[in-house]
C-alpha cells in the first residue's frame, strides 16, 4: 500500500494486492501537485487504510501528470530542518539576524513564525487533516489506519496522533520536531498509535542524512530532525547483516526495501532476527545511543525581539528515542 501511493492502477510500479483492493486515488488530477495517494477499503468497507506517498523528486525527463516535487521540497524543509532549510524567505521567513555580543550578527529563528508555516497553504498537514475528516464524514463506522512512506509516513503519524488513529510508517524521516511545533499531545509509547519501521542502513530514516554535503543537503533538503517519536520496529541491518550505511538514498525508497525484503526471504533470513529496537530500546534495555552534536549558526538561548521569540538551535542533540 505504501508502495502504490506512489502509482496508478495499470502503471508498472503499481503491486496488486490479494485483499484492500477497493481504492479511492486522491491528489491525482491534472491540476493537483501536493498531497497524494490512495484510500484502500475492504470489500464491506467495514476497514479503510489511508496510503499517503512520499517525497517525489524529478529525473531528467518531464513526469506523468502534475509533478509535486516542488511541495514535497518545500514540506521535507519545513517539517525536518531547523529554521526554513534552503526555503527561499517567500515561502519560509521565520530566519532573522540578531544582534549579538560585541555588535556580531548572529541568525535567530522564530519558532511562532514556524509553527505557523505548518498550517500555511503549501503545508500538508491541514491538507491531509481536511482529507482524513472528510473520509470520516463518508465512512463513519469504519476503522481507519494511516501508512506511508518516507514524508508520507510522517504526515501519517501526524494525523494519527491527532485523531488517536493507528499509523504505521516506512524508512520515514524522524517526526519529534514537527510534532513538537504543531503541539500535538504525544501520548506513552504503549498507547502510541504510531509505529515506525526502518532499517539502519537508511541514513535518512535514522536522521544521519545532514549537512550541506550530505546527499539531502546537496539536494535542497535540510533533514536535520532526529528524533522519533512512538513505537520503533527498526532492523538493525548494519550490524547483523553487514550492510554498510546507505550514502546515496537508494535503500530508502519504498522499492527497494520491499525487494530486499523478498530477497532476505529467499535466503532464509527472517526478519524476526533484525528486530533491534522496540518502544525504543534494545534486547538489553539499554537506552539507544546519542548522536554526536550538529551545530548550527543561530545565537545562544532564547531571546524576545520585535518579531517574536526566537530559539536557540545552536546545539541541537541528534537522537533515535522514543515517546
Amino acid at each position: 500500500m505504501a508502495n502504490d501511493a506512489y502509482a496508478l492502477p495499470g502503471q508498472p510500479r503499481w503491486l496488486e494486492l490479494d485483499t484492500f483492493n477497493l481504492t479511492l486515488p486522491f491528489g491525482w488530477e491534472d491540476e493537483a501537485a501536493g498531497l497524494r495517494g490512495h484510500l484502500f477499503a475492504s470489500s464491506d468497507n467495514a476497514t479503510l487504510v489511508l496510503s499517503i506517498k512520499g517525497t517525489s523528486i524529478d529525473g531528467p525527463l518531464p513526469p506523468k501528470g502534475r509533478s509535486t516535487a516542488r511541495l514535497d521540497q518545500v514540506n521535507d524543509n519545513l517539517f525536518f530542518s531547523c529554521c526554513c532549510g534552503t526555503l527561499p524567505s517567500d515561502v519560509c521567513s521565520c530566519k532573522a539576524p540578531f544582534g549579538g555580543p560585541l555588535g556580531r550578527k548572529r541568525k535567530t529563528c522564530d519558532e511562532g513564525c514556524l509553527a505557523e508555516g505548518l498550517f500555511g497553504p503549501e503545508s500538508y498537514y491541514p491538507e491531509a487533516v481536511a482529507l482524513l475528516a472528510q473520509v470520516r464524514v463518508h465512512y463513519p463506522t469504519a476503522d481507519i489506519w494511516l501508512v506511508g512512506h518516507s514524508l508520507g509516513g510522517v504526515v501519517a503519524g501526524l494525523l494519527g496522533l491527532t485523531f488517536g488513529l493507528p499509523a504505521v510508517t516506512f524508512e520515514a524521516p524522524p517526526d519529534a520536531l514537527v510534532v513538537g511545533r504543531l503541539g500535538l499531545r504525544v501520548p506513552r509509547v504503549e498507547a502510541n498509535p504510531v509505529t515506525h519501521v526502518f532499517h539502519t542502513g537508511d541514513m535518512i530514516a535514522t536522521g544521519a542524512c545532514r549537512g550541506p554535503l550530505s546527499a539531502c543537503g546537496r539536494g535542497g533538503y535540510s533533514m536535520e530532525s532526529s528524533c522519533k517519536q512512538g513505537n520503533l520496529r527498526v532492523y538493525d541491518t548494519v550490524a547483523k547483516w553487514g550492510w554498510s550505511v546507505d550514502r546515496t538514498g537508494r535503500s530508502h525508497t519504498i522499492q527497494w526495501v520491499i525487494g530486499a525484503s523478498f530477497r532476505c526471504s529467499a535466503v532464509s533470513k527472517a526478519p524476526s532476527t533484525l528486530l533491534r529496537y522496540r518502544h525504543g530500546h534494545d534486547a538489553d534495555s539499554r537506552p539507544l545511543p546519542a548522536d554526536n552534536v550538529y551545530s548550527k549558526p543561530w545565537n545562544n538561548g532564547e531571546i524576545e525581539g520585535p518579531e517574536g521569540r526566537g530559539r536557540d538551535w545552536t546545539y541541537v542533540w541528534f537522537c533515535l528515542s522514543s515517546g
